[in-house]
């Protein structure tokens, strides 16, 4: 989450969303490039469930931190 708000700047209600997808896309590609004979065995269909997973997870994540 560093990382994004030295790109982003501060966490806002607004910028969820934007948070929420540069930081999947962070995590999904530190996945592919740990377990990439695994993500290569998956349909492109779940990597898209997959990815939405993780982008609402963070979202959830995110909303947390805000409201703390």
């Amino acid at each position: 989450m560093d990382t994004v708000i030295s790109k982003l700047g501060p966490v806002t209600q607004e910028l969820i969303n934007e948070f929420s997808e540069f930081m999947a896309k962070d995590a999904i590609k530190d996945f592919v490039k740990d377990e990439e004979e695994l993500w290569n065995g998956i349909v492109e269909e779940k990597r898209e469930k997959f990815a939405k997973n993780v982008r609402s997870k963070i979202a959830v994540f995110i909303k947390k931190q805000i409201n703390k």
